[in-house]
């Protein structure tokens, strides 16, 4: 999604060889973790987050995570 912004679920599965619904899937759980975000440029599409921003939102998640477990 990076490099093929404008892909949607069809040219998504072709490229992966998945089918449609196992794609929604996980595009449905990467917009769970904010790694996918609304797009400003099409109406209902998807755009990817940056990756250094990805991993941050990633790390500070697990890093509350592991600071709720402690107390």
């Amino acid at each position: 999604m990076l490099y093929e912004p404008s892909w949607g679920l069809a040219e998504l599965g072709a490229r992966l060889a998945l089918p449609e619904a196992r794609v929604r899937d996980a595009l449905d759980r990467l917009v769970d973790l904010n790694l996918l975000t609304s797009s400003r440029e099409s109406s209902g599409g998807l755009r990817a987050v940056s990756p250094e921003v990805g991993l941050e939102l990633i790390l500070r998640r697990q890093e509350a995570d592991l600071a709720r477990r402690q107390q």
